[in-house]
């Protein structure tokens, strides 16, 4: 080795944030190595800079693969030194700027001293590795690796938790497609709105599905119309899962794409409805950001949405004035609907599906018209009474003292959250994992105070009151009841479903004989 040890400079950040920040810019790493290389009389060769990628990698050919897609030619232009084993002396910071993982770690040491028969210079540790000692460095280096790496993922973790929570963004760069990110000029996200390229489709596929347009069809439909991506039809079923996702109107939610979680990737009522239960291990924040959809046909959508979910026709085309409002008295299934040479009827299967469901002891049916002439006189008596809540037969609650306790309880600890933050960033390093587990604490008792938040308010909007005072306002609109029983099948049978507010009309012997609760 000549007297002079050629030297390489590496100097490393993960992210362009961090190229710009004192603590660790590139050129401040350069100029400490570059003042250890005068100090000790090093022939500085060459300087490598990586201007923000990561070196979470396992091995060296994955990391320099994934740096050359993203025009990083910095792990190129250190493979070439090491074929060439041009150098004496590799110079860094510390072993984190070469790796984020052991095994890649230890990749490169033994390229280095085993290869290249050169030695490593770590500015943190004030050392020279070379083969004497590099197997303690590394077992020291590949801990503290391994440590750094679990708290950052909890790091992490906890800052895409609090995007969702707080500021109703949702992490990372996949989200929901009717929505856009707002970002100020150094690329920070400051809010996530309906993104306007997207209304005029986004409002007609909503169009498409009032009109009871099934699932299946409605890429098919709006394609017809012009619209589309990419030249070709939307995806099938792209609008279901767009519809119905919280997201999209204007909830922030976490856990409900998790593949991991039990109730991960699951579409249910509560995706559209806020007074359904939440399933356990997702949380979410209603209407923290604006809606894809307004107005009257954002209100007629929901409806729909609910309908579909809560009957599941086989063919919404085929929709009846009564689908999905009837159910039996007596074993509490839905009725079905037919056709016979007298007329169309409603009537209970469970005689025949004894296997499958309690049995009733007879055929228990009712005529279309019987029905239709019971909910007429139940809307004359709505119309003159001025009373759109008639029909659900009880009085709603008025919000319960126990969610205002709990909305403070909430509004209190995101205090002490703040100001175990503001002392964390003032404490020594020593401090850090106290501080860490005491914030983490506080983490869960929030989310479980965002839980019982949930359940509370579920429980005081048991019915939807202003979609049942929207639908009466509509029924409103037509001049008489006859009038609304020449509308569309479909039309009456949503308004229906919205005036009862998640209640079902029953049906024994023929009568019928009040309204309960469906779920």
């Amino acid at each position: 080795m000549t007297t002079k040890p050629r030297t390489i400079i590496w100097a490393a950040v993960s992210t362009l944030e961090q190229a710009d920040d004192d603590k660790f810019s590139l050129d401040a790493q350069i100029a400490d190595s570059m003042a250890i290389a005068e100090k000790n009389g090093w022939q500085v060769v060459d300087t490598i800079r990586i201007e923000g990628h990561s070196r979470n990698y396992r091995t060296l050919a994955e990391l320099a693969f994934a740096a050359r897609a993203n025009n990083e030619p910095g792990f190129d232009k250190l493979i070439r030194h090491f074929e060439a084993k041009d150098f004496d002396l590799l110079l860094c910071r510390d072993a984190n700027r070469f790796a984020r993982k052991t095994s890649l770690l230890y990749e490169l040491v033994d390229i280095i001293l085993e290869d290249c028969i050169a030695r490593i210079y770590s500015l943190s540790d004030n050392m020279i590795v070379d083969s004497s000692n590099a197997d303690i460095w590394l077992m020291v280096k590949g801990y503290e690796i391994r440590k750094q790496m679990q708290w950052l993922k909890t790091e992490m973790q906890r800052g895409k938790h609090k995007l969702v929570d707080d500021k109703g963004i949702p992490p990372g760069s996949r989200h929901v497609w009717s929505h856009m990110k707002v970002r100020n000029e150094f690329g920070k996200v400051l809010a996530f709105v309906p993104d306007p390229t997207k209304t005029a489709v986004i409002e007609q596929a909503a169009q498409l599905v009032i009109n009871r347009v099934s699932w299946p069809k409605v890429e098919t439909r709006l394609y017809e119309q012009g619209f589309g991506q990419n030249g070709q039809p939307f995806k099938k079923y792209f609008f279901y899962h767009l519809f119905n996702n919280p997201w999209f109107w204007g909830d922030a939610v976490r856990n409900h794409k998790n593949a991991k979680l039990e109730n991960g990737q699951k579409i249910g009522l509560w995706c559209v409805d806020e007074s359904q239960p939440v399933p356990d291990g997702i949380v979410i924040r209603r209407g923290v950001n604006l809606p894809a959809l307004t107005g009257e046909r954002a209100v007629h959508l929901r409806a729909e949405l609910i309908r579909r979910m809560t009957f599941r026709p086989r063919d919404h085309d085929e929709t009846h004035w009564f689908s999905g409002l009837l159910v039996c008295q007596r074993c509490g299934f839905m009725l079905v609907h037919s056709r016979s040479h007298s007329g169309a009827y409603y009537y209970c299967q469970s005689k025949y599906t004894a296997r499958s469901r309690p049995s009733c002891d007879k055929k228990y049916s009712i005529s279309e018209l019987k029905v239709k002439k019971w909910v007429n006189r139940a809307l004359e008596l709505m119309l003159e009474d001025q009373n759109p809540n008639s029909l659900l037969a009880v009085e709603p609650s008025p919000q319960s003292e126990t969610l205002n306790r709990l909305n403070d309880e909430l509004s209190g600890l995101d205090k002490q959250v703040r100001r175990l933050i503001e002392k964390q960033a003032a404490a020594p390093d020593s401090l850090a994992d106290f501080y860490d587990d005491q914030i983490a604490g506080l983490g869960r008792q929030r989310e479980n105070l965002l839980r019982q938040i949930d359940t509370e308010t579920r429980q005081s909007k048991r019915y939807n009151l202003a979609d049942i005072e929207s639908a009466f306002r509509e029924l409103t609109t037509y001049e008489t009841l006859d009038a609304f029983w020449a509308a569309p099948p479909g039309v009456i049978n949503q308004l229906l479903h919205r005036l009862l507010g998640g209640r079902r009309l029953t049906m024994f012997d023929g009568q019928i004989t009040g309204s309960v609760d469906y779920v």
